[in-house]
C-alpha cells in the first residue's frame, strides 16, 4: 500500500534490535545485519541480481545488504503525466528485491541511520568529493542531466535512533551539518519566483527518499521533471550527451564510487582539520577506540579526563559557551598542558559532552554561579577529595560556633532563682545532653 510522500520515514515497518549493532563494520555478506538478511539469504540474492548492470560502477554487493527487508521506495517522486503535469509523489515500503531498481529509496531503517546523504544542488559535487581522502569519500549519484547529485556516505557503523545514549545521534547530526556545508557553495534560486533563495547542499533528514544508484529507467512512473542549473552553468550537463548516446545505460543516474563505508569520527577529524588547517601543526591520532584499551589505559591513576572535562566545563560556564568548535579548541589547551596529553579521539569526546550539555541543560545566568560554595574551592584546582574535606572542616567549625553562641545565649539569659543544671540546659537548647558536656566549660 502506497502513502504520500512524506520526508519522514512511516514509524514501525522494522524494528531493530540494539544488539545487532556494535563496534565491527559491516561485511559484504551482510554480517552486520545477522537478523535481517541471515533467516532469508535469498531475499539479498534476488536484489543483488536484480541490481546487477554491466553499466554501474558501484557494486550492488557493496549496498545492498546493508538495508533492511522492507525499504522505503518511490517510483514517482519527480515524474510528470501525459499532459506533462507534476505527479503527486508516493512512497512505500516494499521487499528488498522490488525497492533495488526503484529510482528513489530511503537508506535508513525504522531504528538506525544507516546513512548520511548531501543533497547538492550544484555541478561541483564530483570535484568536492575527488578532494575528500579516499576512506570517507562518499558514493555519488548525479543526475546527468543537471549534474546535482546526492553524495551518500555509507556508515560503518549504524546510528541507532530509539536508545538512551545520545551520543552517537549528536555525533552523526554535527557531521551532517558540517558535511552540509562542505559541499555549500552559495544559494540558488528556485524554479518558482516567489519562493525565497535556499542553500545548494542539504544534509536530508533520516528517512528522506534519495536517489538510488540501481535505479532502472524503465521504472520511472513518468518522464522526469526536469531542473535547470542556475545562470553561467552548463545545460545540460556536459555528462547528458554522452549519457544518452554513448553510454548505453538503462540506470537513471551515473554513479562515481566512493568508500564502502565510513566511520563518523574520521569525517568529523578530516572536516575539523580543514577548519584549522591554518593554526594546526600537526593533529594527534584517534588513538584507540574504549574497547581496544587495557584496564590501565582505561583506569588512568592520574585523571586527566576527569581534569580537563572539570576545567572545560568551568570555562563553559563562566563565559557561557555553546559553540562545539570553540569548546574544542579550549579542550585541546587544556589537553596539551597535561604531562602526558590524551588521544584527540578523548579530547573531543570530552568536548562533545560538554556541549551536549551546554546546547540541551544549561540556563542563561548559570556561568556566574559554577563556582558553588562560599569557600569557591573549585578555583583552587584541588582534587575532589581534598575539595570535600576542606568543605567539612568549615561546616564543622560554623556549626561548633553556632552552638557555642546558643548555649551562651540561654546561659546569659537563665531565670533567677532556677538551677542551671546541664540537663535543663540540653532541654532548652533542644540538642543532646553530650553536646552540652563539651561546651559547658567554654559557655559558662
Amino acid at each position: 500500500m502506497l502513502d504520500a510522500a512524506e520526508s519522514t520515514p512511516v514509524d514501525g515497518a522494522i524494528s531493530a534490535s540494539p544488539k545487532l549493532f556494535g563496534r565491527a563494520p559491516y561485511h559484504g555478506d551482510g554480517g552486520g545485519l545477522p537478523s535481517w538478511h541471515k533467516s532469508d539469504p535469498g531475499l539479498v540474492h534476488r536484489a543483488m541480481a536484480a541490481a546487477a548492470s554491466p553499466h554501474c560502477a558501484l557494486m550492488p554487493e557493496q549496498l545492498l545488504p546493508r538495508l533492511p527487508r522492507l525499504v522505503r521506495a518511490s517510483w514517482n517522486l519527480k515524474c510528470l503525466d501525459d499532459q506533462g503535469h507534476k505527479i503527486q509523489p508516493t512512497s512505500g515500503y516494499v521487499h528488498l528485491d522490488h525497492a533495488a531498481v526503484a529510482p528513489w529509496i530511503s537508506l535508513d531503517a525504522a531504528g538506525a541511520r544507516n546513512s548520511i546523504v548531501i543533497d547538492i544542488d550544484h555541478a561541483g559535487g564530483p570535484e568536492l568529493v575527488a578532494q575528500l581522502p579516499a576512506e570517507i569519500r562518499p558514493h555519488l549519484v548525479i543526475d546527468p542531466y543537471s549534474g546535482r547529485s546526492a553524495a551518500i556516505f555509507m556508515l560503518a557503523v549504524p546510528v541507532l535512533l530509539q536508545t538512551k545514549n545520545p551520543k552517537p545521534r549528536w555525533l552523526c547530526d554535527r557531521v551532517a551539518e558540517d558535511l552540509e556545508d562542505y559541499f555549500f557553495t552559495g544559494y540558488e534560486d528556485d524554479d518558482e519566483p516567489s519562493k525565497p533563495k535556499r542553500r545548494n547542499a542539504t544534509a536530508l533528514r533520516v528517512g528522506t527518499l534519495t536517489k538510488n544508484p540501481f535505479g532502472r529507467i524503465e521504472e520511472l512512473a513518468g518522464p522526469q521533471k526536469r531542473r535547470k542549473l542556475p545562470l553561467g552553468a552548463a545545460w545540460p550537463h556536459p555528462l547528458w550527451d554522452w549519457w544518452q548516446d554513448v553510454s548505453g545505460s538503462n540506470l537513471v543516474w551515473h554513479t562515481i564510487p566512493g568508500a564502502d563505508s565510513v566511520f563518523l569520527e574520521d569525517v568529523s577529524e578530516h572536516l575539523w582539520q580543514l577548519r584549522h588547517e591554518e593554526d594546526l601543526v600537526e593533529l594527534p591520532s584517534r588513538g584507540k577506540p574504549f574497547w581496544a584499551k587495557s584496564t590501565e589505559e582505561v583506569l588512568d591513576p592520574k585523571g586527566r579526563n576527569d581534569l580537563v572535562f572539570r576545567q572545560l566545563r568551568g570555562f563553559a560556564f563562566r563565559h557561557a559557551e555553546q559553540d562545539g568548535m570553540a569548546l574544542l579548541e579550549q579542550a585541546l589547551r587544556f589537553n596539551s598542558e597535561l604531562d602526558r596529553p590524551m588521544d584527540f579521539g578523548e579530547v573531543a569526546g570530552i568536548a562533545r559532552s560538554v556541549t551536549r550539555y551546554m546546547l540541551t541543560e544549561y540556563k542563561p545566568g548559570q556561568g556566574d554561579s559554577w563556582d558553588r560554595g562560599v569557600m569557591q574551592l573549585q578555583r583552587t584546582g584541588l582534587e575532589l577529595p581534598e575539595r570535600q574535606h576542606l568543605a567539612a572542616l568549615r561546616t564543622a567549625r560554623v556549626k561548633r560556633d553556632a552552638t557555642m553562641e546558643k548555649l551562651k545565649g540561654l546561659i546569659a539569659s537563665w531565670p533567677e532563682g532556677q538551677k542551671l543544671t546541664q540537663k535543663a540546659l540540653a532541654e532548652a537548647a533542644d540538642i543532646s545532653i553530650e553536646s552540652v558536656k563539651r561546651y559547658w566549660k567554654k559557655a559558662r
